[in-house]
């Protein structure tokens, strides 16, 4: 989560930014020090086990309740506790394209979109 610090003095922290940080074995892929020149943003590395399980998701919820950018809120609520999702994802556009799945409303998948998306990445 990269909070943006809107008010100087004040430290009036609003988040901009919720990203999943992959680790390599090159190292972190995300430089907190391009946040902090884009405009002062401020790099908060939670661990990932702060945001899975009921009381992960109910801290992903509250960032909503707390003016957080909902779309990004609402993905990563998708990537981390919508079984198969996060394998998935990628490969949506494609099978609706081809047809192997019928478009949700914003973006929302049942377990069989998801289950058919990835067999579908599978055996293209």
């Amino acid at each position: 989560m990269v909070p943006k610090e809107t008010s100087g003095e004040k430290h009036d922290y609003r988040m901009r930014d919720l990203r999943l940080v992959h680790r390599s074995s090159i190292g972190c892929q995300f430089d907190p020090d391009a946040e902090y020149q884009k405009d002062r943003g401020l790099a908060q590395f939670d661990g990932l086990d702060a945001y899975v399980g009921p009381d992960g998701l109910m801290l992903l919820l509250s960032k909503l309740h707390t003016r957080g950018p909902v779309e990004m809120v609402v993905e990563m609520i998708r990537r981390l506790h919508v079984p198969g999702y996060e394998h998935a994802r990628h490969h949506l556009a494609r099978a609706i394209a081809e047809g192997v799945i019928t478009r949700r409303d914003r973006g929302y998948y049942t377990q069989a979109d998801i289950e058919a998306a990835i067999a579908f990445a599978k055996n293209p």
